[in-house]
């Protein structure tokens, strides 16, 4: 199999670190966001220049020639998960001409508030967990048949987009590895209670212990809530 070549496309990214300053402020200057001081603007332009950066402008407006805004909703206690979401999510945003928004909520929030926004406030929505196992959220999105895509939820539905990995399967995997090292007392830190997540990995973590034949030691589990402490 020949190596994957690694593509040359300069990205938001790379502008970002040469004119060094946030992704988002570089978004906010191809999006014309008239907050940015002029100072910046003229610094990020010339970075944009010099690297001959082209975002694609396919999908930058809608019909009526308005920038999309998709709102990202944020809850996760982990700053290093929103960092690379975050990165992720501006990256594309800026690639498709859009704006990204990012909504700062929790899992106590009432999916009934969001649709008052839909439309008039945000074009799409992206949900990731905790927020995307909220009770009546799904409902509510598809009710309005509002564009949206779920992260990270457990929660199987044909009518929704999702993007996910088989998590139960992961932990077994992970468990087995330790398990063929030789190691028979493995802990296990569970998630965050009100994430569907955080079950399935724990099943797989079970799974793997029965299927060696090793007892399961309930003193070596323990309830994290996703974070680094």
């Amino acid at each position: 199999m020949k190596p994957r070549r690694k593509s040359t496309r300069v990205t938001i990214a790379d502008v970002a670190a040469a004119a060094g300053v946030s992704i988002m402020t570089v978004s906010r200057v191809v999006n014309r966001d008239e907050k940015v001081k002029a100072t910046t603007r003229k610094t990020v332009e010339e970075a944009i220049a010099a690297l001959n950066y082209a975002p694609n402008v396919a999908a930058r407006t809608l019909a009526g020639g308005r920038i999309k805004r998709i709102c990202l909703l944020y809850g996760n206690p982990s700053s290093a998960y929103l960092g690379e979401l975050l990165v992720g999510a501006l990256e594309a945003a800026s690639e498709a001409g859009a704006h990204l928004i990012v909504e700062r909520t929790d899992a106590s929030l009432d999916p009934s508030l969001l649709a008052q926004h839909f439309g008039r406030d945000w074009d799409a929505l992206i949900v990731p967990p905790p927020m995307s196992d909220i009770a009546g959220i799904r409902q509510t999105i598809q009710a309005h048949a509002f564009p949206a895509v779920f992260i990270a939820s457990a929660r199987e539905t044909s009518e929704s987009a999702e993007i996910r990995i088989d998590d139960t399967e992961a932990a077994r995997e992970m468990t087995q590895y330790l398990i063929e090292q030789g190691h028979q007392r493995i802990g296990f830190i569970k998630g965050a209670t009100d994430q569907t997540v955080s079950a399935a990995r724990y099943d797989g973590y079970r799974q793997a212990l029965i299927e060696a034949g090793i007892d399961i030691d309930v003193t070596l589990v323990r309830t994290g809530q996703f974070t680094y402490r």
